[in-house]
C-alpha cells in the first residue's frame, strides 16, 4: 500500500495569512497526528468521512474490506515507516470560518495542498492533492505517495515538448501521462508499492536481480521481455526491462518497465507504453527517457 500525501507547486511561507494562533496550533496538531504520528483511530477522529471515502474506496474495493478498515490498515502501515519519512511541516495556513487551507511539505520538501473542516470535536482533514499548474507544460497532479519515494519531473517535458497532460489514476496513488488523443494504454505511469526490498545499492540489486527477473518473466506482462538491466535512476538502484507485445494492450504495444528501489523500502514502478508503430511511438519513447532521467527517488 502506498503512503499518503504528496504534491507540487505551492509556496513555503510558514503560516501565511491572518490566522488565530489557537486555530493554527489546532490545525497543525491534526496534520501532525495524521502524518507524523499515524494511528488507526485517527481515521474517525481526525479525518472526515468524505476524506476517508475519497482516498480509500478504490483500495477497499480491491481488497474487499470497508473503507474505514482500509484506512486503519493504511495508518498502521504508515506508522511502520521510519519517522524521517513521516515528518511534515505546515505552510500557508489560512482559516476562514469553519474551513482551513494549508500546504504540507514532507521530509523531501515535496508539498501538497490540504483542506480541513472544523467540527464539534476540532479540526478534521477533509481533502488533499489538489490540481496545480506544473512548472513545465500541462497540468501536474501530485501522486499521494510522492512525499515518501519519488518526485514527478516538472511537467513531464521531453525534448522541449510536453508529453501530455498528467492525470491521477486509481485511488490517486499513481500518476500517469499520455499524449492527447492517444490510445488507451499508451503513455507513461508512475506508481509505488510497499516492499521490503532491502536493495540499498547496485551491488545489492545485482545479488537479487536473478530472482526479480524470474518473477517478472513469470507474470503475463508481454510476449517478449528483454534482459533486466541494472542501473541508477533518480539516484537509486533500478532495473529496467524492454517489453514487446504487451498483453494488456488493446492493440500491438511495446514499452519499458522500470523498478526503482527507494530508501523508504518502497519500489517506484515506471511503466512506459508506446504503439508498435506510428508517430506517437518516438514521442512517448522520448518522454519515457525524460522521466527516467529526471525522476528523483528518496
Amino acid at each position: 500500500m502506498v503512503c499518503l500525501v504528496a504534491g507540487c507547486g505551492a509556496s513555503s511561507r510558514p503560516h501565511a495569512g491572518r490566522t488565530p494562533p489557537t486555530d493554527a496550533t489546532a490545525v497543525t496538531a491534526t496534520l501532525t497526528a495524521v502524518f507524523v504520528h499515524p494511528e488507526a483511530g485517527q481515521c474517525s477522529t481526525a479525518m472526515t468521512a468524505q476524506y476517508v471515502s475519497q482516498f480509500f474506496s478504490a483500495d477497499a474495493g480491491r481488497s474487499g474490506v470497508s473503507v474505514a478498515r482500509e484506512c486503519r490498515l493504511h495508518q498502521r502501515e504508515r506508522a511502520q515507516l521510519a519517522q524521517r519519512y513521516r515528518l511534515v511541516s505546515v505552510h500557508d495556513l489560512l482559516v476562514s470560518g469553519h474551513r482551513a487551507r494549508a500546504t504540507v511539505r514532507g521530509a523531501n520538501g515535496y508539498p501538497t495542498a490540504v483542506s480541513l473542516v472544523k467540527g464539534p470535536s476540532g479540526w478534521l482533514l477533509d481533502g488533499s492533492g489538489t490540481v496545480v499548474q506544473a512548472s513545465g507544460h500541462g497540468q501536474q497532479i501530485a501522486p499521494q505517495g510522492a512525499v515518501y519515494a519519488y518526485r514527478i519531473p516538472p511537467g513531464f517535458v521531453a525534448a522541449g515538448t510536453a508529453v501530455g497532460p498528467v492525470t491521477t489514476t486509481g485511488a490517486a496513488y499513481s500518476t500517469g501521462v499520455r499524449l492527447p488523443g492517444s490510445r488507451p494504454g499508451d503513455g507513461i505511469a508512475i506508481a509505488q508499492t510497499a516492499a521490503n526490498s532491502r536493495v540499498s545499492d547496485l551491488a545489492a540489486l545485482r545479488r537479487v536481480l536473478p530472482r526479480i527477473d524470474r518473477e517478472v518473466r513469470a507474470a503475463p506482462i508481454a510476449r517478449v521481455i528483454g534482459p533486466g538491466v541494472a542501473r541508477e535512476v533518480g539516484g537509486r538502484p533500478a532495473v529496467i526491462w524492454t517489453l514487446t507485445g504487451v498483453k494488456v494492450a488493446t492493440a500491438p504495444t511495446d514499452g519499458e518497465a522500470a523498478f526503482v528501489f527507494s530508501s523508504a523500502s518502497n519500489v517506484v514502478v515506471v511503466n512506459c507504453r508506446w504503439p508498435h508503430a506510428g508517430g506517437d511511438r518516438a514521442a512517448l519513447r522520448k518522454g519515457c527517457d525524460s522521466v527516467l532521467a529526471t525522476l528523483a527517488v528518496g
